[in-house]
């Protein structure tokens, strides 16, 4: 299961959207409405196929899609230390 950085700083911007602060690197970055959804799910300690099963529930995504672009952020954001593992 993944975890969130408790360092990281995250604050609510336009459109749904969140800003997130990793203190350690100072580095900037926003998550669009699907990114901040998978991002809370994490938060909610679900797993990545509970998170496929979401994704592909609230959006017209296959599962394949769903999976490939859902390890394509979570890979974005441990490697920015914004989540581990």
């Amino acid at each position: 299961m993944y975890r969130i950085n408790p360092k990281v700083l995250q604050t609510p911007v336009t459109d749904g959207n969140i800003l997130l602060l990793e203190p350690e690197k100072g580095l900037y970055y926003e998550l669009n409405d699907t990114s901040v959804m998978i991002f809370q799910a994490i938060e909610n300690g679900m797993d990545r196929d509970g998170i496929v099963r979401l994704i592909v529930s609230n959006y017209e995504i296959d599962e394949k899609t769903a999976q490939t672009d859902i390890d394509i952020l979570i890979s974005l954001l441990k490697d920015n230390n914004i989540i581990y593992y």
